[in-house]
């Protein structure tokens, strides 16, 4: 809620008395610095002129004055108004004397919210089409990358997610780019199972939690590097530009994928390809004897014995629904991921929105954003610490409780109080992705 004074009631004025009133006392607001969420001064004025008519005042905890009048029957009358400056704020002066505006807004959806080409509802449809892409791209992922190969699924996802970048950047209307963002879901949806897959077959397992937990740094990262990259685009080119650098960013990823990543040997000794297999690690082998590592040969006999050790039967999917150990594990597990999948789009997608609709403009809300998801790194790397140090169940009971009470925290804080926003929602995106 943005900071606004709330009447109740007549201000028993009239006539030329209540005209000079009133422009005495807009005068006296006007001199008084309020831009976009810095509403603590001009509140404090109105409410010491509003005691001083003898009304009674009450401030809430979002930064709102209420002003209650008393009037001649029980009959309420309500009236609101802002007392910040809402709208534009000027950015700078251009070359040709002419004004720089920035617009009141935040990323994407809240920059298509205040400048008018989206609505709530449809901002709504944008994040769940998202979501959506993501299941579809991640049940298609298993299937496409079994049978087309990790490199050729993991080139495919990034040019789906390129594609969809770069029609969003040319939409019309907000349907289609809807529509763009549910093809840039798919992409990143099957880009999530088809690059951590791969990374499984491609790391020793006594390296293999450790590689893990490196790539789940480095990718939360994006997080706020995206959020900064909007800090500099958004008041700059638009929300356009934002799919425009993502898009060319992943075609840039895809001519890296083909040029350097090689195909899982795994896969094509599954795929009966075992010659091509064993050239490929035939040929990593050389170039590690080369780097001064010693690589001793493997008998034949050893690989067929260890095969018919680890020889694994395919279970059927039933098997989680029928066996009560894995069943009780399965819903724990749903109820986990659906809770953290709600709380990280409400930090990363819906956080810039909220901060709109706390009066902060687009630039602001923007960098308070960024400052907050740096927090997602920083509780990543303190999990790849720690997580292999103390069980699974006491990290869960531990950061699942505090993440709540660190979110109820940062909602009852008042819209001024902009560092400690910050400070909260840093915590608060810390322990989420921990």
């Amino acid at each position: 809620m943005k900071s606004s004074i709330i009447y109740y009631g007549i201000i028993p004025l009239g006539g030329s008395k209540m005209n000079d009133y009133i422009i005495n006392f807009l005068k006296e607001i006007m001199a008084i610095d309020s831009p976009s969420g810095y509403t603590k001064e001009v509140i404090h004025h109105c409410q010491k002129e509003a005691e001083n008519l003898g009304f009674h005042t009450h401030q809430t905890n979002k930064g709102n004055l209420e002003i209650y009048v008393e009037g001649q029957d029980d009959y309420t009358v309500g009236f609101c108004g802002h007392v910040d400056t809402l709208g534009l704020m000027v950015r700078s002066i251009k070359s040709d004397g002419t004004l720089a505006f920035t617009n009141v807004g935040g990323p994407i959806i809240a920059e298509l919210l205040a400048s008018g080409w989206s609505d709530a509802g449809l901002n709504s449809l944008f994040v769940s089409i998202t979501a959506f892409g993501y299941l579809c791209g991640g049940l298609m992922a298993g299937m496409v990358s079994d049978y087309f190969g990790r490199v050729r699924a993991c080139i495919a996802n990034t040019i789906i997610f390129s594609l969809g970048c770069l029609g969003a950047c040319l939409a019309p209307d907000m349907y289609f780019l809807i529509a763009m963002r549910f093809l840039m879901g798919i992409g990143l949806g099957a880009a999530y199972p088809a690059g951590y897959s791969a990374l499984t077959e491609y790391t020793p397992p006594t390296k293999r939690g450790q590689y893990q937990a490196w790539v789940g740094l480095i990718a939360n990262c994006g997080t706020p590097f995206a959020s900064f990259v909007s800090l500099v685009l958004l008041p700059m080119f638009g929300w356009r530009a934002i799919f425009v650098f993502c898009g060319v960013a992943g075609i840039i990823v895809a001519v890296l994928l083909i040029k350097f990543m090689e195909e899982s040997p795994r896969w094509l000794a599954m795929k009966g390809r075992g010659e091509e297999a064993d050239a490929l690690v035939k040929k990593w082998e050389d170039a590690a004897r080369k780097a001064g590592h010693d690589i001793p040969d493997v008998p034949d006999e050893l690989i067929e014995a260890e095969m018919a050790k680890r020889e694994v039967k395919q279970l059927p999917t039933k098997v989680l629904f029928t066996n009560k150990q894995l069943f009780k594990r399965l819903v724990v597990a749903c109820v986990l991921c659906w809770t953290n999948f709600v709380c990280v789009y409400t930090i990363v997608s819906w956080t810039p929105t909220i901060f709109v609709t706390r009066g902060f403009d687009v630039t602001y809300s923007v960098a308070m954003s960024v400052v907050i998801n740096l927090g997602i790194p920083v509780g990543v790397a303190i999990m790849s610490a720690l997580i292999d140090k103390f069980p699974r169940k006491v990290h869960l009971c531990i950061t699942l409780p505090l993440s709540g009470i660190a979110g109820f925290a940062w909602s009852m804080i008042p819209a001024d109080q902009t560092i400690l926003i910050m400070a909260v929602g840093f915590v608060m995106a810390a322990l989420v992705y921990y």
